[in-house]
């Protein structure tokens, strides 16, 4: 088993975990949603970055890097509003 296979199989749980988070974005579940959003853009930022380390004529892959950052950074801003309305 290589990279690609790894990145391949992490692509295909992120995949899995975005389509949660947006059933559980549709029942109002937020503090959920913001974990689902964190392990999304965790798991896409590593498995495109591995992608590329196995294929670099895929590397217009590294323009999607800037998303997962911001979706992680947007679901660590999101527990932390929740956790001030809550307190």
């Amino acid at each position: 088993m290589d990279l690609a296979f790894w990145a391949n199989w992490l692509t295909i749980v992120q995949v899995s975990i975005i389509l949660y988070k947006q059933w559980i974005t549709a029942a109002g579940k937020l503090r959920l949603m913001y974990w689902l959003m964190i392990a999304g853009g965790g798991l896409g930022f590593i498995s495109h970055t591995l992608l590329v380390v196995v294929s670099p004529e895929v590397w217009g892959l590294l323009s999607t890097l800037t998303l997962m950052f911001w979706s992680v950074a947007m679901g660590i801003k999101g527990l932390r509003r929740l956790n001030r309305i809550e307190a």
